[in-house]
């Protein structure tokens, strides 16, 4: 049916950092205290989705891409970028409000993540383009993404 198959709106739900911590390992005290909420929730899915609903809301959308997929060993950029992007700095500043007049419930940022290679993540690239485009000499190209 197309509404299934048209895009994965119903992934962008669930707390994707939940999967992120199971994926690669990383400990994360926000999301391991068990019955409780997290106090900010990853979203995946469909990129242009996340887009349209932080404009929507007023929010930046921070992009974390890791550089390997979870089935290959975690590198020490990718365990540092998702312990930064599970942790609750980032989640304390995301739920913080943009202006102290603002009557919406919603923090300052979106959080969004993608799996290395996947669709998604290939046209949040693209959309992010001035990241991937140019390294300095000796860089790495595999590295993970963020980007506000």
């Amino acid at each position: 049916d197309g509404a299934s198959s048209s895009g994965k709106s119903s992934s962008s739900l669930a707390d994707y950092g939940v999967y992120l911590e199971k994926a690669y390992k990383i400990k994360s005290p926000t999301r391991n205290n068990s019955g409780k909420k997290p106090p900010c929730t990853i979203h995946s899915g469909s990129f242009s989705d996340a887009l349209v609903t932080a404009r929507s809301q007023a929010r930046l959308l921070l992009v974390l891409i890791p550089s390997r997929k979870p089935s290959k060993p975690t590198a020490t950029a990718d365990a540092a970028a998702l312990q930064a992007f599970l942790s609750n700095d980032v989640s304390n500043m995301a739920n913080r409000k943009a202006r102290k007049t603002q009557k919406t419930n919603t923090g300052s940022f979106l959080l969004w993540s993608a799996l290395p290679g996947s669709p998604e993540a290939t046209l949040a690239l693209k959309r992010i383009k001035g990241v991937t485009t140019k390294l300095p000499s000796g860089a790495n190209p595999k590295r993970p993404i963020l980007a506000v």
